[in-house]
C-alpha cells in the first residue's frame, strides 16, 4: 500500500469510514468501488519488484460493507380524482449511506411530468419522511396516479417502482431484499466476498 496515503492510514488503523467519508456521503459515488480502484492502483505500483522496508511491516484485514437499502412508499391523502396530496417514504440501509429518492409524475392541471428528489441519510435504525404536495401553487399540489419512484445509492440506480391508485393507503416496497443491493462489479482475486453478509474482505500490507 506504499505511496497511497489513504490506504496507508487505513493500514495504520484509521477506519475505512473515516478515510472514505466523502464518498460514503455522496449518492453518486460508490465508496467500495473507489476503495477497490485505489487498491488495484497501489497493488500495480508495488508489484513485480522488491520494495525495501524502512521499518516494521504492518498488516490489517479490512471488512468493507457493500450498501444494501430498503425503501417503501405509502400514499397517504387523496386529492382530486386519481391524485394524492402526500406520501410517506420509509428507508433503511445495512450501513450509513446517503440515498436519493425521486418521485416522477404529472401534477394536477399540468401537462408534463416533473421529478421531485430528496437526499436522505440512511442507516440500520430506519427512518421516514413525509413528502407533502401542499404548496402555495394550488391547485397544482396533487400528483396523478400512476407515478414512478426511483432510488439511487453508491453511484447507481438501485431500484424503482410504479405506484398506482390501487396502492393508495398501502405501504409499497420500492427496494426490498436483494434488489436493494449496491453492486460492485470489480472481480479482484485478492478480495473475498461473503455472499451472505455482502461484506468484502481484503488484507493490506504497508511498511
Amino acid at each position: 500500500m506504499m505511496g497511497d496515503e489513504r490506504l496507508e492510514n487505513i493500514t495504520s488503523g484509521t477506519p475505512f469510514e473515516t478515510e472514505y467519508s466523502d464518498e460514503l456521503d455522496d449518492p453518486d459515488t460508490a465508496a467500495t468501488e473507489m476503495f477497490f480502484d485505489d487498491l488495484e492502483a497501489a497493488n500495480a505500483n508495488n508489484s513485480g519488484e522488491w520494495v525495501p522496508a524502512d521499518g516494521e511491516m504492518r498488516t490489517r484485514t479490512v471488512d468493507v460493507v457493500s450498501p444494501s437499502v430498503a425503501v417503501s412508499v405509502k400514499p397517504e391523502e387523496w386529492g382530486t380524482g386519481d391524485t394524492t396530496r402526500s406520501m410517506r417514504f420509509s428507508y433503511e440501509a445495512n450501513t450509513e449511506t446517503q440515498i436519493e429518492i425521486s418521485a416522477t409524475g404529472t401534477l394536477w392541471g399540468k401537462d408534463e411530468p416533473q421529478t421531485e428528489t430528496e437526499l436522505v441519510e440512511a442507516d440500520e435504525d430506519g427512518r421516514s419522511y413525509r413528502y407533502s404536495l401542499h404548496t402555495g401553487e394550488s391547485p397544482h399540489n396533487q400528483i396523478h396516479y400512476p407515478f414512478d419512484v426511483d432510488v439511487r445509492a453508491g453511484g447507481q440506480h438501485v431500484c424503482s417502482e410504479t405506484i398506482t391508485d390501487g396502492d393508495h393507503g398501502e405501504k409499497v416496497a420500492v427496494c426490498d431484499g436483494t434488489d436493494g443491493n449496491v453492486d460492485t462489479t470489480d472481480d479482484l482475486e485478492w478480495v473475498d466476498l461473503n455472499e451472505q453478509t455482502g461484506n468484502y474482505r481484503v488484507t493490506l500490507v504497508d511498511s
